[in-house]
C-alpha cells in the first residue's frame, strides 16, 4: 500500500478542512478578524513563540544522528557541536518572538537558558542514539533528512509568496498601513500576511506521519497522531487569526501549501525507502 494511502484519513480530515477555511475566508476574512481579534491573548504570543519549532527540529536530529553514526571523532564532533548550535538558535528564536511581545528577560538569562536547552537535549539525545542500535540510526537519519525538505520546501513556497502577494496583516490595517484586499487580489502593498508562515512552519508536526515508514510498530498510531497533529495545526493557525498576525485564508493557505508538500513527500519516500529497505527497522 502507497504512503499516500495510508494516510487517507489524515488527508481526508486536513484537506477539507484547509479548503473549507479558504472559502470561508474568501468571504469572511475581515469580519473573523474583527471578531477574534485579541491583542494580548497570551496562547497567542505562545504559541507564536514556539509553533515553528517543528519543521526546524530536523536540523537538529540531522545533525545529532549523524554525529551518533559517524566513525571519525573529528566529524563526530563537528556535527554534534552543529545539533547544539540549532538548539541553541531554535531557544533563542523563542526568546526573540517573546520579545517582540513585550516579554522580555536579561541578556544573561536568556544565554544561560539557550545553553541549557542546547547542551540539555544535545547531549542526552546524542548518548542515547549511540546506544540505539545502527538500523534505528539509520532510520531518524533518513526522517530528518526528509524533514529538511520540507523545511526547504516551506521557506522557497511559502516566503516567496509573502514577498509576491504582498497582503497587508490585520494589525497593519489597525495601525493605518494598507488597505484590506481578499487574498487573491495579490494587491502587492509591501506586507507579509498570505500566506501564514507560523501556520506552514507548525506543519512540521505532521512529519510524524512519516514514522510508522521507518518503525512498522508505530502503525497503530497513524490515525491519532494525524488527527492530532491537525489540531495542532489548527490551533496554531487560529491563534495567528486572534493576535492579528493572519487572517483565515492565510492560514488555509499555509496549511494547503504544506499538505501539498507532505503529498510529494510521501511520493519521494514511496520510490526510495522500499530500495533502501528501512521499513525493516524495528
Amino acid at each position: 500500500m502507497s504512503i499516500l494511502r495510508k494516510n487517507r484519513l489524515f488527508f481526508s480530515l486536513a484537506l477539507p478542512l484547509a479548503l473549507g477555511a479558504l472559502l470561508l475566508g474568501s468571504f469572511f476574512d475581515l469580519p473573523l478578524s474583527r471578531a477574534v481579534y485579541r491583542e494580548r491573548a497570551p496562547l497567542g504570543f505562545i504559541l507564536e513563540a514556539v509553533c515553528f519549532l517543528p519543521l526546524y527540529a530536523p536540523l537538529a536530529l540531522a545533525a545529532l544522528a549523524g554525529a551518533a553514526q559517524a566513525g571519525r571523532k573529528s566529524v563526530c564532533a563537528l556535527l554534534l557541536l552543529l545539533g547544539c548550535a540549532v538548539l541553541f538558535g531554535m531557544t533563542y528564536s523563542v526568546f526573540h518572538y517573546l520579545g517582540k511581545r513585550g516579554i522580555h528577560s536579561a541578556a544573561a538569562v536568556q544565554i544561560a537558558a539557550c545553553l541549557l536547552c542546547a547542551l540539555g537535549g544535545a547531549l542526552p539525545a546524542f548518548f542515547a542514539l549511540r546506544r540505539a542500535t545502527a538500523d534505528t540510526r539509520r532510520a531518524l537519519l533518513r526522517l530528518s533528512l526528509f524533514g529538511i525538505l520540507y523545511l526547504v520546501w516551506e521557506l522557497a513556497l511559502v516566503q516567496s509568496l509573502k514577498a509576491i502577494a504582498g497582503r497587508p496583516r490585520f494589525e497593519d490595517l489597525l495601525a493605518g498601513r494598507g488597505a484590506f484586499a481578499p487574498w487573491y487580489a495579490f494587491s502587492r502593498q509591501g506586507g507579509s500576511s498570505f500566506p501564514s508562515g507560523h501556520t506552514a512552519a507548525a506543519c512540521g508536526v505532521w512529519l510524524l506521519l512519516l514514522l510508522p515508514e521507518f518503525f512498522p510498530r508505530l502503525q497503530k498510531r497513524r490515525s491519532v497522531c494525524g488527527i492530532a497533529s491537525t489540531l495542532y495545526v489548527c490551533l496554531a493557525g487560529f491563534s495567528r487569526i486572534v493576535v492579528g498576525k493572519h487572517f483565515l485564508s492565510d492560514v488555509a493557505a499555509g496549511m494547503l501549501l504544506m499538505l501539498l508538500g507532505f503529498a510529494l513527500l510521501c511520493l519521494v519516500a514511496q520510490r526510495l525507502l522500499p530500495r533502501e529497505g528501512s521499513t525493516k527497522t524495528a
